[in-house]
């Protein structure tokens, strides 16, 4: 199982995940895990990854939502398809 949209987006902006990852400050095998559904996304990833692709939609490419009633709010899930 891939992270399409991660996947398309690196390769759309014409980089390896080796390149992805030192943008983004973390290990190639980090990165890895992400686009391949092993390991999600911390919060402060998505905030550098924002930072440096400042008009990427980072809903699109991480998230999809998923509307469970809670007392509180809704509740975002991230899914790997």
């Amino acid at each position: 199982m891939k992270r399409i949209e991660l996947q398309n987006f690196r390769i759309k902006n014409k980089l390896t995940q080796e390149q992805m990852a030192n943008k983004l400050d973390i290990t190639f095998a980090h990165y890895k895990a992400i686009e391949y559904c092993q390991r999600n996304p911390s919060f402060e990833l998505l905030k550098r990854f924002k930072i440096e692709f400042p008009r990427a939609n980072v809903d699109k490419i991480f998230l999809s939502w998923k509307f469970t009633l809670s007392i509180f709010m809704y509740v975002n899930v991230f899914i790997c398809i």
